[in-house]
């Protein structure tokens, strides 16, 4: 046969090859193509290379499989030679310069182009924009799970590259979380949650150095600054957070032997009350691992430099308060005061046993310069952090006596079920959140009034506040026996009916004033407040507004004889002059 020649090829002596970069089609298009085929027949030929005593597809399965429907016995193709290392890249550049491709689909072509090809060479090959090519190759990078939802159209391809950007692993915990299925909104949760501020890191995001064989974090593709406006206009946001986490470390390790060869105390901002946070234990035991004396806040004193300040900074701080001129002044007077006998004292501490340290902050590992006066002393403080740096909880269990094994196994138990109850909770308020439950068309229900009030009880009012305005209300929920909140809350919410929920509201409208403001004309909160007593008290503010009215009229009257004394002077020396 001759390499060009059009042939009738029987559809019997033809194979698909296995190899075929496209593995989806849409039946509905095929039927439609098989209609076109069967009323005009196969326009464009199909190429074929030939194998054994048949034929392989190179392109044209699409149509192939059309004739098929259609009933055909035989259709139009070209059979041409092939070295095997070309067939791949003609069927992956055919298929992807369709119009239907499937863009998952069309991700992994890309992704397979450029093991060989740049992005702007696949994008002339193709006839797509480099750009476009780049967003299908950052979308390669999806595992299958989420591919799914892809190709369902329950994902956005925004979404998608949006997750892509984190590691299979990190997607691997992601899918895992969506157990009843697609959940835009829990997504977009866990992308965040998944995420680190490079903004609050506490190394240079240019430093090369820190880890070697991961670069600089301006330039790494896991920064979402790099990867289009994922999470707001040039927000610089890691989305590699196993690498975010080693820098971090590596920033505290450097630290400590800082402070060891300059003899600096670094001092975590920890109190022992503390201490089971993971987040503390790490700091802890670095700290005690490169053997460095630990110091807690509980057995310290510590005095930062003060900052002076500037009449720019007083109105920044106040800046729903418009200062006059002499307001400003004051308000700067009284600030610089602070300032000078703060800056007195900590130019004194020195002589006072302070001496220079380091403030930690074990989240972030940024830290700032402090003076530090121990209280305890030298026996007392080791004893103290010894005890505090080697919890049972760090022990392995095999190094644990048969009694701390019962509890540590005992912990764990709670935790998983606390863990459990989390999970559950979450995915219940995460239904609900996607509900239309806030515009349910309905009365409220003793159950829900009990349940918001009880909320706005427990979250918004303060405790003095709860044996003063409704001390008759925690005796009764003090006497509530139960062994269970729920139990409790069944037991409560009786109590919690219409009226205690209006005096909770008219409590919350009377807390939420903002008295700094000093008037009623400043702020909504402030007004709205005004309104509602000036209409619910008419003789009792009637009788305040008159003592400041009588007292206005009485200062202006004042003004008034001064201006027309000052008038007359003014008068009286033109005449004399």
């Amino acid at each position: 046969m001759k390499n060009l020649e059009i042939q009738k090829i029987a559809l019997s002596t033809i194979s698909v090859d296995e190899n075929q970069p496209r593995k989806t089609f849409n039946q509905e298009k095929l039927e439609e193509l098989s209609k076109s085929i069967k009323e005009h027949g196969v326009i464009e030929p199909i190429t074929l290379r030939a194998q054994g005593d048949g034929f392989i597809i190179v392109m044209g399965e699409r149509r192939y499989r059309a004739s098929l429907l259609a009933g055909l016995e035989t259709i139009p193709a070209m059979v041409k030679e092939f070295e095997d290392k070309n067939i791949l890249e003609l069927q992956l550049i055919e298929n992807l310069q369709r119009e239907d491709v499937e863009p998952t689909e069309e991700a992994e072509g890309f992704a397979k182009l450029a093991e060989k090809f740049s992005a702007q060479e696949i994008a002339n090959r193709c006839g797509k924009t480099e750009n476009f090519v780049k967003q299908r190759l950052k979308l390669a990078g999806l595992i299958e799970g989420f591919k799914v939802f892809v190709r369902a159209g329950e994902m956005t391809l925004k979404l998608g590259v949006a997750v892509a950007l984190f590691e299979p692993e990190e997607q691997e915990i992601m899918l895992e979380s969506l157990e009843n299925g697609f959940n835009e909104n829990l997504i977009k949760r866990m992308i965040e949650q998944h995420a680190s501020d490079l903004e609050k890191a506490p190394f240079s995001l240019e430093d090369e150095s820190l880890i070697a064989t991961v670069g600089a974090c301006n330039v790494c593709p896991f920064n979402a600054a790099n990867q289009g406006n994922l999470f707001g206009n040039g927000k610089q946001v890691c989305t590699k957070s196993v690498c975010f986490e080693a820098k971090k470390q590596k920033v505290l390790s450097n630290l400590i032997d800082y402070v060891k060869e300059e003899n600096i105390l670094l001092i975590p901002d920890v109190r022992s009350w503390y201490l089971d946070q993971p987040k503390n234990q790490n700091v802890l035991s670095l700290m005690k691992t490169k053997g460095l004396k630990i110091y807690l806040l509980d057995s310290i004193e510590y005095l930062k430099k003060p900052v002076k300040p500037t009449k720019k900074a007083i109105k920044e701080d106040w800046e729903d308060y418009d200062y006059s001129k002499e307001e400003l002044q004051e308000e700067y007077d009284a600030q610089i005061k602070d300032y000078n006998e703060e800056k007195e004292v900590y130019e004194q501490a020195p002589s006072n046993g302070y001496v220079s340290g380091l403030l930690l902050n074990t989240n972030t590992y940024k830290f700032n310069p402090i003076l530090v006066r121990l209280e305890q002393d030298e026996e007392e403080q080791e004893e103290t952090s010894s005890d505090y740096v080697i919890p049972r909880s760090e022990k392995k269990m095999a190094d644990q006596t048969p009694a701390e094994q019962i509890e540590t196994i005992q912990e764990k138990e709670i935790r998983k079920k606390q863990l459990q109850h989390d999970k559950q909770f979450a995915e219940v308020v995460n239904k609900i959140q996607d509900t239309d439950y806030i515009n349910k068309n309905e009365a409220i229900n003793e159950d829900e009034i009990a349940a918001i009030a009880i909320s706005l009880y427990y979250n918004n009012i303060g405790h003095l506040t709860r044996i003063g305005s409704f001390k008759d209300l925690e005796i009764i929920i003090a006497g509530a026996k139960a062994d269970s909140t729920v139990e409790k809350f069944n037991a409560i919410k009786q109590y919690f009916d219409l009226n205690m929920l209006y005096k909770l509201l008219r409590q919350l409208l009377v807390q939420q004033v903002d008295t700094q403001c000093r008037n009623h004309t400043n702020t909504l909160t402030n007004a709205a407040f005004y309104d509602v007593m000036q209409k619910t008290y008419t003789k009792e503010l009637d009788e305040i507004q008159k003592v400041y009215t009588n007292a206005e009229q009485a200062r202006e009257k004042r003004i008034e004889e001064r201006i027309t004394e000052l008038q007359k002077q003014v008068a009286d020396t033109l005449v004399n002059a």
